[in-house]
């Protein structure tokens, strides 16, 4: 998952407030499963390890170009001591 020094170097490169960060960024190593549709989570959602597949299934597809996330406007990104 991307660290936060990171995201704040993207926001700076695009000048974006909520940069588009490809699968690896948001899914790789990334374990809360509360990250993406935490509304969902314990609803049957699937797991974050069967959409980041699912994600990476698609984009493997010859008509489609790639696949990013956005965070969204409001989701606080907190640096613990472990990382994020």
């Amino acid at each position: 998952m991307i660290s936060v020094d990171e995201y704040k170097k993207k926001t700076q490169e695009t000048g974006e407030d909520y940069p588009l960060l490809t699968l690896e960024e948001f899914f790789v190593d990334n374990n809360d499963e509360y990250s993406i549709a935490p509304n969902q989570a314990e609803e049957g959602r699937p797991s974050l390890d069967v959409i980041y597949a699912k994600f990476k299934s698609l984009e493997s597809k010859d008509d489609i170009a790639w696949i990013r996330v956005i965070l969204h406007d409001d989701t606080e990104i907190i640096e613990s001591e472990d990382g994020e």
